[in-house]
């Protein structure tokens, strides 16, 4: 089964959401559950439970995101 480009992406938000914000944060826990899921409805969640993070929080995981992608294959 081939990965799609998108599904690479948000496992790598998920990896750079636990890393700052702990692997049981409800935003981590959001992503987890809308990468097994596949659900639209649970993307959304985790969209919403992203964006009420502070702003701070936000562009640290922006940063170790960037850092992750450099090891991370999307192609």
């Amino acid at each position: 089964m081939t990965v799609s480009v998108a599904e690479k992406a948000l496992r790598l938000l998920q990896i750079s959401v636990a890393d700052i914000t702990g692997r049981e944060s409800h935003v981590a826990d959001a992503l987890s559950a809308a990468l097994n899921s596949g659900s639209a409805i649970d993307l959304i969640f985790a969209q919403q439970r992203f964006d009420n993070l502070d702003p701070y929080t936000r562009k640290r995981i922006k940063g170790r995101a960037i850092n992750e992608a450099h090891s991370f294959s999307v192609h």
